[in-house]
């Protein structure tokens, strides 16, 4: 028996890091929804802007999301995105222009 603890891969540190990140994405997702968005700004829009300033105060909070790649790190917003409540996966895809599997 070996008394040390195997130190957690990069992949299992992002995979425990990513669970805790979607759920206070989704969590900053609903405050972000209290704004008010005129009619005609659409949905992709929306998550750009959320997005954008997001993205940097995560990565800035918990520096291993830096070694992420960036289409990762999109997959987690949309992941707290859905998990909010406020729109389907579908709806989510489509507006970051995710093409659907066929």
């Amino acid at each position: 028996m070996w008394p040390f603890s195997k130190k957690k891969s990069l992949a299992d540190q992002l995979k425990e890091e990513s669970l805790e990140a979607i759920d206070l994405i989704a969590e900053k997702w609903l405050s972000y929804r209290q704004l008010v968005f005129k009619a005609e700004v659409p949905l992709s829009k929306q998550i750009e802007l959320f997005m954008e300033p997001a993205m940097q105060g995560l990565v800035n909070a918990r520096p291993i999301f830096a070694k992420m790649p960036y289409e990762m790190l999109v997959l987690i917003f949309m992941n707290g995105i859905v998990q909010s409540g406020t729109h389907s996966a579908l709806e989510v895809q489509d507006a970051l222009g995710i093409p659907r599997a066929t």
